[in-house]
């Protein structure tokens, strides 16, 4: 029997070294950085890094370096693009209370043909992806699918029908 995306997530995300806790300590850390406006929206600075870093070896007792979190970090980019990824595929569904993805076994099987590490997602969300699209963007840069009727996408975020705007030579840009 094939492994289910809950044990492909934790085989995948977490190891000896780095605990499913540690994870939202460090991204707590880093959202909380970005919340009360010390860093910035987008791939964390080192000084959000150097804190968050403080916080997990302090709470869970490890000496890990500047350079291990650093790798942990661009780990989790990889991750953000990756779900980013899966979000805009037709006909993936996300539903923002349960967390998780839904789609047609053929639309799971095609996708997983070109691309086989979504079996990680197979109708189970990243964890920490709340975390994740507050740390790497601001606002959502993406078309998301919301499965529940009466939650909507943000204002800001950006839409399927999103109007097109030509830069072509040909184009009016002097116009008012």
């Amino acid at each position: 029997m094939a492994p289910s995306a809950d044990e492909l997530q934790r085989n995948m995300f977490y190891n000896e070294n780095w605990s499913v806790a540690m994870e939202f300590t460090f991204l707590g850390v880093l959202v909380q950085e970005i919340t009360v406006g010390i860093a910035e929206p987008g791939y964390p600075d080192s000084y959000a890094i150097r804190v968050g870093m403080l916080e997990v070896n302090q709470t869970y007792g490890t000496f890990y370096d500047y350079n291990f979190f650093e790798s942990k970090v661009r780990r989790l980019y990889e991750r953000f693009l990756r779900f980013s990824k899966v979000l805009c595929l037709p006909g993936v569904l996300y539903d923002l209370i349960t967390k998780e993805l839904s789609a047609d076994q053929f639309v799971w099987d095609t996708a997983m043909e070109r691309s086989p590490w979504i079996r990680i997602y197979v109708n189970k969300a990243n964890p920490a992806w709340d975390d994740l699209s507050t740390i790497f963007t601001n606002p959502v840069d993406f078309p998301v699918r919301f499965q529940d009727a009466n939650v909507h996408a943000p204002e800001n975020a950006v839409h399927d029908t999103a109007e097109v705007i030509s830069l072509s030579p040909n184009s009016d840009t002097n116009s008012e």
